[in-house]
């Protein structure tokens, strides 16, 4: 293994070939899906790709915001970040329940 590469894993950075606009661009084109936010994607081995993040939502009820996960795991799936952890936010509240996002 490349030593470029386990740097990369070491230092937890995006995989150079995760495309995180892309999956941004993805994302908030879906609809009721306001905006996307703390995003981290990163690798845990040369193989396995990891990804988080807090998507701001404009739904009633969970159904629908189940949904959207769907829609979003699928996404980050696509990119080939192949297990992800994500936070819905209500877009009502107007701010990040965290008061840790950047």
């Amino acid at each position: 293994m490349c030593v470029c590469v386990v740097s990369r894993v070491l230092l937890e950075r995006v995989p150079k070939h995760i495309d995180m606009d892309s999956i941004k661009g993805q994302v908030l084109s879906l609809p009721n899906v306001e905006d996307i936010h703390d995003i981290h994607i990163w690798s845990i081995t040369a193989g396995t790709c990891l990804g988080t993040a807090h998507v701001i939502v404009d739904v009633d009820t969970i159904v629908e915001g189940v949904a959207i996960l769907e829609k979003v795991s699928a996404i980050f799936e696509k990119g080939k970040v192949h297990h992800v952890t994500l936070q819905l936010e209500n877009s009502a509240s107007g701010k990040c329940p965290t008061h840790i996002c950047y």
